[in-house]
């Protein structure tokens, strides 16, 4: 149902009539399973069954010096899959995905920082006899039950957004990576999921 990669970049394809497409580059390794969850429907939505399945382990204590296993964090996340039961404890490969078909894409903008109403929401300067020219004219009434709100500065970027149907063009499973028409959010090396549409 789900697969991950990260985005390596943009270049462009030909298609088969001549036109250039352009496409992204997104490296897809193997996924492996490190642990399942199991979820129960209720009339409050889906409850985790944690607390019914779960068993006390108790481990040795890990003696190590915080220092010397230092390394790259691994990137742990939760995904719904379906199938057999034969597959656990196997890795996943991206020959699970399908040329020719659609993805949803969730992904992190880039973060650009602090940004200012203009370039954070699109608003027009002010006029040119204005005490000040990149800010929204009025920020609201004084008195009244609604009070509307404006375009003001704040976080701009580093925002999770959703691309529905995006065209899978190929998949390469010798160097595993897919090349997806049009442009993804977020930057170089950032992990991306890849869900089946909506």
């Amino acid at each position: 149902l789900e697969f991950t990669g990260y985005k390596a970049g943009m270049t462009h394809v030909m298609t088969d009539n001549g036109q250039d497409c352009p496409v992204t580059i997104i490296e897809c390794p193997s996924i492996k399973t490190a642990s399942i969850i199991f979820y129960k429907k209720t009339t409050y939505g889906l409850k985790n069954l944690d607390k019914e399945l779960k068993r006390k382990i108790s481990l040795p204590a890990e003696e190590y010096d915080p220092k010397t296993k230092t390394g790259n964090k691994p990137e742990l996340f939760e995904m719904a899959v379906g199938g057999n039961a034969k597959h656990l404890g196997k890795e996943i490969n991206v020959d699970v995905l399908k040329e020719g078909s659609h993805l949803d894409i969730h992904a992190v903008t880039k973060g650009k920082g602090l940004g200012g109403p203009i370039k954070r929401f699109g608003i027009s300067r002010t006029s040119h006899k204005s005490e000040k020219g990149r800010t929204p004219g009025n920020v609201g009434a004084w008195h009244g039950a609604k009070q509307w709100t404006v375009a003001k500065s704040g976080q701009t970027g580093y925002h999770q957004r959703f691309e529905h149907n995006k065209w899978l063009i190929k998949i390469i499973i010798k160097n595993p990576f897919i090349l997806v028409k049009g442009s993804v959010a977020g930057s170089t090396k950032r992990l991306i999921i890849l869900t089946k549409p909506i």
